[in-house]
């Protein structure tokens, strides 16, 4: 079983890139920050498109943010609560736990 557990991460880490883990950090930290409230769409991809942009600033690429967030959702790395916004799930969590940190 253990063994599985550990395929199992490493095939998710694979899934997931470097953009991914922006929007994970992103929620992570403004939940930290905000006394645990959720972040909003809005602001979300304002925070999102501040780090793409200075990490790509001389580079002429797309994130695709809204398939980035559907993904995480889907892989339930993410949740949206109605009317409130989005928050890390407890997988989400562990796998940024895992990951290289982001830079600020």
């Amino acid at each position: 079983m253990f063994s599985f557990v550990t395929c199992q991460n490493s095939i998710e880490l694979s899934m997931i890139d470097h953009h991914d883990y922006v929007i994970l950090d992103i929620i992570q930290n403004f939940k930290k920050n905000n006394k645990n409230q959720l972040i909003k769409l809005s602001q979300l991809e304002a925070n999102f498109w501040v780090k793409v942009e200075r990490e790509l600033a001389h580079q002429n690429q797309s994130a695709q943010l809204g398939e980035r967030i559907s993904k995480l959702y889907l892989e339930g790395f993410i949740i949206n609560k109605p009317n409130m916004g989005y928050t890390i799930t407890r997988k989400g969590k562990e796998l940024l736990l895992q990951a290289r940190p982001v830079q600020q």
